[in-house]
């Protein structure tokens, strides 16, 4: 491939499908932690002091969430909880980039749409906090 080609790098950010099975149960796992700064709430909050919480937020709601920019997922995933997702995953940071920027929205939808039936009631009145369509609808659309 050329130096100059529009998608130079591209071949390298392509995941087999072990690694994106690997990587999508780390970052439910990541997902899911209930420690303080971790999980989606340590998500939310790291959102939140960027001043992208609503956006954030909004994946949760979204049958259909658009793409996160690049610089966000540096911004909602520290270098060392990427560390630990690139070591589960067994890829470069270029290929977690490329995959979470599709990924990361859906899988905030996805932990929003198990909240009743696999987590909690007390997870489940903090989600209603953070996520509109929670305390509106247990459906969650």
């Amino acid at each position: 491939m050329e130096q100059g080609s529009p998608n130079a790098g591209m071949e390298a950010a392509v995941l087999t499908p072990d690694q994106r099975h690997r990587l999508a149960a780390a970052l439910e796992q990541y997902l899911d932690a209930d420690k303080p700064g971790q999980g989606v709430y340590g998500l939310l909050r790291r959102a939140a002091d960027a001043a992208i919480y609503d956006q954030v937020r909004g994946w949760g709601c979204q049958p259909h969430p658009p793409e996160a920019a690049t610089g966000m997922i540096h911004v909602l995933i520290p270098p060392e909880d990427m560390q630990k997702l690139l070591a589960l995953a067994d890829i470069s940071e270029q290929q977690a980039i490329a995959y979470l920027v599709v990924h990361l929205p859906r899988a905030v939808r996805n932990y929003v749409l198990k909240l009743p039936m696999h987590r909690p009631g007390s997870l489940y009145e903090r989600a209603k906090q953070h996520f509109p369509c929670v305390a509106a609808d247990r459906s969650k659309g």
